[in-house]
């Protein structure tokens, strides 16, 4: 997950909480039970769907940045090959290059400042580059898995506008 996260001043946010469990044990949040909204507290894992005791649990933190309400509201949309919250297989010793698009949904002369990614180690990121479409940038991602990455590697982006 990525933070701070950029919320504008009051318009609700659902904002997914990305969970991955090395051994592929079942995942979900632990809710608040003192509050009238959904609030993931914990991440916790679990043998299976129907277990109610967790093997373990981590605490969610992550900052919120509210910004005034900009005369385009719309945010920009982040797309790729791979779909989203999809695992991709690569080979290890064996390059593999990902593009990421950004496309800028208020026209107007907004212009995408960055895609930011949190990633594995030794992910090389390229300039950002405007697309022949004006309204679309893209950055390309290329990484070379190493026999000791062998295993689940997570990958966030979000686009800056």
């Amino acid at each position: 997950m990525i933070s701070p996260i950029a919320v504008p001043a009051g318009i609700r946010q659902y904002i997914p909480v990305p969970t991955l469990d090395a051994d592929n044990d079942y995942v979900q949040c632990r809710f608040s039970t003192k509050s009238p909204v959904d609030q993931c507290g914990d991440v916790e894992d679990f043998y299976n769907s129907s277990t109610s005791t967790p093997f373990s649990s981590v605490p969610v933190q992550f900052l919120i940045s509210v910004y005034s309400i900009p005369s385009c509201a719309l945010i920009p949309t982040l797309t790729s090959a791979d779909l989203p919250d999809s695992c991709t297989a690569v080979q290890a010793g064996q390059p593999y290059s990902l593009q990421l698009f950004a496309k800028n949904n208020c026209g107007n002369g907004t212009t995408i400042k960055d895609i930011g990614t949190l990633s594995f180690p030794i992910v090389s990121k390229s300039a950002l580059i405007m697309n022949a479409t004006a309204d679309t940038w893209y950055v390309t991602l290329t990484w070379t898995p190493t026999i000791l990455e062998i295993g689940a590697q997570v990958l966030c982006a979000v686009a800056v506008d």
